[in-house]
């Protein structure tokens, strides 16, 4: 990551610190934002809007855009994401339920990053093989 974007970690770690400071300042009025506006379609901006965010990211910005783009997943994951999500499962589960269904929600979101994390992985390797590969082929010694 730090190659593609020409970036250092201290930069990368920024980043980071700025979607911190973004989450911190946003879980507030997520709360109140969910009362105000509907579930569904906060939950749906939301994930358009973080969707776009990945997408620009996607085409390898510099450092300065990269910063926004952290910061729009801040306000797309902090703000809007949330407070309708656990408004949502909420509102979902009936009253003697709430644990179950919240440790549902944790437990799938746990399972999605393991396997996320696992594929990932798996193709970590194949196509550092394939690259190597190729630039054998094109790059002959």
């Amino acid at each position: 990551m730090l190659e593609t974007f020409d970036i250092t970690r201290a930069q990368l770690a920024e980043c980071h610190s700025i979607l911190g400071v973004i989450f911190f300042l946003t879980y507030l009025p997520s709360g109140w934002l969910s009362d105000k506006l509907p579930t569904r379609w906060l939950i749906s901006v939301s994930m358009a809007g973080t969707g776009v965010f990945a997408l620009w990211l996607s085409t390898a910005p510099d450092f300065a855009q990269i910063k926004w783009i952290f910061i729009g997943w801040g306000v797309t994951s902090g703000l809007t994401l949330w407070g309708a999500l656990i408004k949502g499962t909420s509102l979902l589960a009936p009253h003697d339920q709430q644990g179950r269904f919240f440790g549902l929600l944790e437990s799938g979101r746990g399972l999605v990053e393991a396997l996320l994390a696992s594929i990932g992985l798996a193709v970590l390797p194949t196509s550092l093989i394939v690259l190597r590969r190729a630039r054998a082929h094109l790059l002959p010694r």
